[in-house]
């Protein structure tokens, strides 16, 4: 398949969001700070959030920037698209994704305000700083994040920058903490994280013997102690 056409957007027309969403794609705030939010990110999402966070971005460019148009599939089934112009633009190599999950929470959250993009910019940037800390190596993903940091969208509301909505819970109804998406995440995280959460490559979750780096405190609390 053609670049390009890998770069163009893809959902079905019509289908229910709720069919799209489920909890596969997701912002872990397990902190105020968008930074200190990646570092308490165990290893799995170090290596996976970053192409969530350029996904969302990418997602957000093509549907406030993008030219919409509905095309089909192999199938004959209707998929709306959007393109955008750095398709054209195929020399710079800050390829967008295709758009995914538009209508999933948290990207509503990140294209609400230029505030709520910019804390997911400066996570994603983060998420790949501690990337290349951990693994030292670059992340396949941090060429997007980087030009969404230089370019943001045109049509978002560019006097919300200072603005910041409260961020979105994508979580089954149990964890969830009305106003507080902080202590939802972390109670999410302990909940349904914990049997894969290392901050070591390969060295387990409460082994302090190996640790090089500290778990998060409230992680710590909540299933080593």
């Amino acid at each position: 398949m053609a670049l390009a056409a890998q770069l163009i957007t893809v959902i079905f027309v019509g289908s229910s969001p709720t069919r799209l969403i489920g909890y596969i794609m997701n912002i872990f705030v397990l902190h105020n700070s968008p930074l200190t939010s990646a570092h308490h990110m165990c290893d799995k999402h170090i290596v996976k959030m970053p192409v969530e966070t350029a996904q969302m971005l990418s997602t957000i460019h093509r549907v406030l920037d993008g030219e919409e148009y509905v095309g089909y599939s192999k199938t004959g089934r209707r998929i709306k698209r959007w393109t955008h112009w750095l398709d054209r633009d195929m020399s710079d190599h800050k390829f967008l994704y295709h758009a995914t999950m538009v209508n999933h929470p948290c990207t509503i959250w990140a294209r609400e305000t230029l505030g709520n993009y910019m804390w997911l910019v400066y996570h994603g940037l983060e998420l790949c700083r501690e990337y290349t800390r951990r693994y030292n190596r670059r992340h396949a993903s941090q060429s997007i994040i980087e030009f969404c940091h230089e370019s943001w969208p045109e049509n978002i509301d560019q006097d919300t920058y200072h603005k910041r909505t409260p961020f979105a819970q994508a979580m089954p109804d149990e964890y969830k903490v009305e106003g507080d998406a902080v202590s939802a995440y972390r109670k999410y995280y302990v909940g349904e994280k914990a049997g894969f959460a290392r901050w070591k490559k390969g060295i387990g979750r409460c082994d302090y013997r190996k640790l090089h780096d500290p778990l998060p405190e409230w992680f710590y609390v909540a299933v080593c102690v």
